[in-house]
């Protein structure tokens, strides 16, 4: 008979997320020297960890609201949350900045919404898994707990989008205090 699982350690899987993030944004500084099609790694790596944090801190809430808090921990959630859809964003990101036009604004509504929902296809599918594998979900549970992370995630995921946009581009100071 088998035993319950196997609890990994929350200062563990903090500690591998930390590293993961430190590793990212290490290989994001040495970018800045980096040729100019690697340039922009150390932005990735900054939009990355702050989309991240939020998100992964709003899917293990709701793991804990579908799940409950049994066998396996809100900070193991987390972590896997962290470290699983960082890659996927850090990924996502590098392929739209490869294929984006020289002159496209990033926060042009079109991009937004068309970044959005590719990286929403493969973060709800990841989610999908995270339902499955850890919350033992069943099809209909995991698919209910996907969704839900989504809708919560693609808001997230746009006002990500717009707010470094806005920083890297902002607007210029005469249209700031312009008036209509």
């Amino acid at each position: 008979m088998a035993g319950p699982p196997r609890r990994i350690g929350r200062a563990a899987l903090l500690a591998a997320a930390v590293a993961l993030a430190g590793a990212v944004l290490a290989g994001a500084a040495q970018a800045e020297d980096a040729p100019a099609g690697n340039a922009d790694l150390r932005g990735i790596a900054i939009k990355a960890v702050t989309f991240e944090v939020l998100s992964s801190t709003i899917e293990a809430g709701i793991f804990t609201a579908f799940y409950g808090v049994g066998s396996v921990s809100v900070p193991a959630v987390f972590a896997v949350s962290f470290i699983t859809s960082g890659a996927l964003y850090v990924a996502h990101e590098m392929a739209w900045n490869a294929a984006a036009a020289a002159d496209s604004r990033p926060a042009e509504l079109g991009i937004v919404s068309a970044k959005s929902a590719t990286y929403r296809v493969f973060s709800t599918l990841r989610s999908f898994a995270v339902g499955t594998a850890l919350g033992g979900g069943r099809l209909a549970g995991s698919a209910a707990y996907a969704v839900t992370v989504a809708v919560a995630d693609t808001a997230l995921y746009a006002a990500n989008e717009y707010v470094f946009s806005w920083l890297r581009h902002p607007p210029p100071a005469a249209a700031i205090g312009a008036a209509p």
